[in-house]
């Protein structure tokens, strides 16, 4: 066993490398065995995990601004998503290091030659101007994941927020949904992804054409996602005295709350109320494993941006094109079949 260049590189330890990315051991377990299923490495008894047939590189560290807290939960959509960007990494050679604006005592993040730089920044997590301006003052390659504002052309990588909501609103026009609810529990100045989710919703919906269809979002500032789905629900019961009958949350825990709440007052979903959530995680262990839910493709996300981060780096005055990548469906237990027909085409 030996790279091109016939040096063994040895991996990380599954602790070591969790630590160093900042995510839990069970994500990174999963990846090594991802990873040796597809033989991209092999394990020797006694002595460690290696990486098979590809050349060593010089580390690229990533500093990003998603929280230490979030990015340790087992099965968020962080560590997904960085499982996905390992894999990537691997699959072309290189080796990974991230770590978390916050969990820097200094604040300010070290350069260190021993790797090669990037800023990874995700714009609706906090720490994001203070990345910047650290990314700006050292001139580094600097990553977005989703567009940073409406008019984003470069340097980014994002799921198709606009095309698959627009989807859905066809869905629920088609089904005769006419009382639409989409919750957020960050506001939509700093989060470009719900408003593409938003705006492709409206799209579909045909919003504004007289069609009867009414729309209306809620903001809640709860301490879980499951307790702001539920809170957003019950406002708009308290305003309008009744139901929605489709609801919409970009986060999957906060569309199971929605769930939760329904069931405990008798309300039948997807029959009185469809429910969709827009994460696309693991759910197995939830109260509501068939939510039905956006699909991200978090190893197609990594994939693209692993890629764009060597762009940068082996060009850093010239900016990437950005790059939208389509989703599907997951679950189809709280929409009707009517939409699970449109949402999951044959």
């Amino acid at each position: 066993m030996a790279t091109s260049n016939q040096t063994p590189v040895r991996l990380p330890s599954v602790r070591q490398l969790a630590a160093h990315l900042g995510v839990s051991t069970s994500t990174v377990m999963s990846v090594y065995g991802k990873l040796k299923e597809r033989g991209l490495i092999e394990s020797v008894a006694g002595s460690g995990s290696y990486l098979k047939g590809t050349p060593v590189s010089q580390p690229i560290r990533v500093t990003t601004n998603v929280p230490t807290a979030e990015a340790m939960q087992s099965g968020s959509w962080y560590a997904e998503l960085m499982g996905g960007l390992t894999v990537a990494a691997f699959k072309s050679g290189k080796m990974i290091l991230l770590r978390a604006m916050d969990s820097l005592r200094d604040g300010e993040p070290d350069l260190s030659p021993q790797y090669r730089e990037v800023a990874l920044v995700f714009p609706a997590q906090p720490c994001r101007q203070k990345l910047l301006s650290w990314a700006s003052a050292h001139r580094l390659s600097t990553i977005f994941l989703n567009r940073v504002d409406d008019n984003s052309t470069e340097n980014f990588v994002s799921a198709d927020y606009f095309g698959t909501s627009r989807q859905l609103g066809r869905a629920f026009l088609q089904s005769e949904r006419k009382r639409i609810l989409f919750i957020a529990h960050t506001p939509l100045s700093e989060a470009t992804s719900n408003r593409l989710r938003i705006s492709g919703l409206l799209a579909g919906l045909n919003y504004g054409s007289d069609n009867g269809v009414h729309f209306e979002m809620i903001f809640t500032n709860s301490e879980t996602n499951r307790e702001a789905g539920r809170q957003g629900l019950l406002q708009y019961l308290e305003k309008h005295g009744t139901y929605p009958d489709a609801i919409y949350a970009p986060g999957d825990f906060m569309a199971v709350g929605c769930y939760l709440e329904l069931r405990e007052r008798g309300i039948a979903v997807p029959e009185q109320v469809s429910i969709v959530g827009g994460t696309g995680l693991m759910l197995d262990r939830s109260e509501c494993p068939l939510l039905t839910r956006m699909s991200h493709p978090y190893e197609a996300l990594g994939k693209e941006l692993v890629s764009m981060m060597l762009d940068q780096l082996a060009h850093p005055d010239r900016p990437c094109p950005g790059r939208i990548l389509p989703m599907c469906w997951l679950g189809g237990g709280t929409t009707t079949e009517q939409e699970n027909a449109l949402l999951f085409p044959q």
